[in-house]
């Protein structure tokens, strides 16, 4: 593995922060691993720390970096204070671990729980002021931040008992909002008497290709995927391709971030019907 391909060539008193999200207990072979591969001890002669970076908008006052026998290293805590600018606090690894899962389900199941209300504004002309403020500025971007975390959650788990239940219930509610916004588009094919060889999609999503999780573009392929299975013509729109040309077809563009929709509305000279991809899929 590439944690392996690391740590090969490591030297005495070196210290490994570990920074993708491993669930509860992940930790623990990443340890096995580093002393079999090294042959070193983790707290004696090198030195372990958790710390889970998420790029999504949870917020947070502090870092928790996990520690093997939660010992603080003021080294370690000015270097990162550099790049955080939050208290550092100093905990065990097993703390580490289920501040972050607490952290993570307490913001996606959140949003779960915002996208299952909203499914029931579907086909009906729904007031958007439903949302919190909070929320409507919510989109498919984010939506979709978390689930490499929530099946890493997931894969940790094991048994039937409430949290395995909240993990399964949010992963599958994120999940399915895809075939929502598919709803919508077919809602508005049959609304206004639009047929499908006479519409084109453009969903409007910039990504970072280069990104490790890759959940984003998982979802983007399932979402152009599901829409090709309805509409014939279905198009990607990054940040600079997102100009509009004249056709004989209506077009349907999908914002699914805050930045895309505010680059639709500047370069809609053609007038097509924009959805934001946010929990009530909004049209404009």
């Amino acid at each position: 593995s590439k944690f392996i391909d690391a740590i090969k060539s490591i030297k005495e008193n070196t210290s490994i922060i570990y920074t993708l999200p491993t669930g509860i207990g992940g930790n623990e072979e990443n340890i096995d691993v580093l002393e079999h591969t090294t042959g070193m001890a983790v707290g004696e002669n090198i030195h372990y720390y958790y710390m889970p970076i998420n790029s999504g908008p949870i917020l947070s006052t502090n870092t928790v970096l996990g520690n093997f026998n939660s010992k603080k290293d003021i080294f370690l805590e000015t270097l990162l204070n550099t790049f955080t600018h939050q208290e550092i606090n100093f905990v065990d690894i097993l703390s580490a671990e289920l501040s972050y899962v607490s952290r993570i389900l307490r913001h996606y199941s959140g949003i779960a729980s915002v996208l299952e209300v909203c499914k029931f504004s579907s086909g009906n002309n729904i007031d958007h002021h439903i949302l919190d403020n909070i929320y409507k500025d919510l989109y498919l971007d984010e939506i979709s931040n978390g689930l490499h975390d929530l099946r890493i959650i997931q894969s940790s788990l094991h048994g039937s008992n409430p949290l395995v239940y909240l993990v399964n219930g949010t992963i599958k509610s994120i999940e399915s909002y895809i075939k929502n916004l598919i709803d919508k588009v077919r809602y508005i094919l049959k609304k206004r008497n639009l047929k499908a060889s006479k519409t084109r999609i453009s969903i409007s999503w910039t990504l970072d290709t280069n990104e490790m999780r890759g959940d984003k573009i998982d979802v983007f392929a399932l979402l152009e995927s599901r829409l090709r299975d309805y509409i014939g013509e279905v198009e990607r729109k990054g940040a600079n391709s997102l100009d509009t040309y004249p056709s004989d077809k209506t077009t349907i563009s999908i914002a699914c971030s805050k930045n895309d929709y505010n680059l639709l509305t500047q370069n809609n000279n053609f007038e097509s019907i924009i959805i934001k991809a946010n929990p009530i899929c909004e049209v404009v």
